[in-house]
């Protein structure tokens, strides 16, 4: 199930008008119920940073994005996805996984990371990149039309507000392997997200791709 879908332009008309974090509520609702306090914080920081990333003419207008995508089974939902062609026409969708997290530490010894939540303290969590890859994982076992229809899913995760540290190793793929397959980017990468989008996403989403997959 989409939560909330919209042309590049669409969205980006959103993030522009202020209202993107409203107009995700809005659909949550309708499908959920009422969003958390934190989840309606997410929307309103992430999706603009992914705002800044889409804005510019080398991804089309064309392309789609869905918000809050839920999964076929259980009951993830897949935080931002951009659908479209890439430059050799072929059906490509995007998936990025938000994180809003300052400071992280790595805990080797059980491949997760420590985020501190400052008053409520550090809590474990699942690398963001490891979530982005069996979102993709998930969708290409569980959905057959994105076989039979050759559609490309190319993971990916944005922590936008985390500066890189050499004592926090976040990216080490010898500590996290996923990370080869969905690229981690962090607060100034936002030039890097955009490129690897662009490989593969940039032309329109003739086919409607993320409905097709919805609908299967």
């Amino acid at each position: 199930m989409i939560l909330y879908k919209a042309s590049k332009a669409g969205f980006l008309n959103d993030v522009a008008a202020d209202r993107i974090d409203d107009a995700v509520a809005a659909e949550y609702r309708k499908a959920i119920g009422r969003p958390t306090g934190s989840e309606f914080t997410a929307w309103a920081s992430s999706l603009k940073f992914m705002g800044a990333v889409l804005d510019t003419d080398e991804i089309s207008d064309g392309c789609t994005v869905c918000i809050e995508y839920m999964l076929p089974i259980g009951r993830s939902r897949v935080d931002f996805i951009i659908a479209g062609k890439d430059s050799s026409l072929s059906d490509n969708v995007v998936i990025v996984e938000l994180k809003q997290w300052t400071n992280v530490k790595v805990l080797e010894d059980c491949d997760l990371l420590e985020v501190d939540y400052g008053k409520r303290g550090t809590l474990p969590f699942i690398h963001p990149s490891y979530q982005a890859y069996s979102y993709a994982v998930t969708l290409r076992e569980y959905n057959e039309c994105i076989e039979q229809n050759g559609i490309g899913i190319y993971p990916c995760a944005y922590m936008h507000n985390y500066l890189p540290s050499p004592s926090s190793p976040v990216s080490d793929t010898s500590i996290f392997p996923y990370v080869d397959d969905a690229p981690l980017f962090t607060i100034y990468d936002h030039l890097r997200l955009r490129s690897f989008i662009r490989e593969h996403v940039s032309l329109p989403d003739t086919e409607a791709l993320m409905d097709m997959i919805d609908n299967s």
